[in-house]
């Protein structure tokens, strides 16, 4: 997965992300995928029968289930991560020193301590 730092090596593809259907660092089938990222995140209407019959000739149903539905959760993600008006890094550093021991978690889900070989 890229990183903020990526898009500005110039020596890393990810640099070309914005310009993805001009760069010749990106396969076809990479283009393809792209095309439907920003189909999905930006507008629906872009998914028409021209994009749906590269998708095909790429792409297996499943595939294209799968790479739908994690395009749309991790476009959600980001879209509720801005909502809560979190600065980059804010949500990992509160999860790294709020996340719960399973032991823990277990008693507030509970209410109570976990005993030694419950399942």
């Amino acid at each position: 997965m890229g990183t903020a730092r990526d898009v500005q090596d110039s020596d890393n593809k990810m640099a070309e992300l914005a310009n993805y259907m001009e760069s010749t660092r990106f396969t076809h089938r990479e283009k393809i995928a792209l095309r439907y990222c920003d189909a999905i995140m930006g507008n629906p209407l872009d998914a028409d029968d021209e994009l749906w019959a590269l998708l095909h000739e790429e792409f297996t149903e499943p595939e294209l289930v799968e790479l739908g539905y994690y395009i749309g959760f991790k476009c959600g993600a980001q879209r509720w991560i801005i909502t809560l008006g979190t600065k980059h890094g804010e949500l990992a550093e509160y999860l790294s020193v709020h996340t719960p021991t399973p032991e823990e978690a277990y008693e507030i889900r509970y209410g109570k301590k976990e005993k030694a070989g419950e399942d």
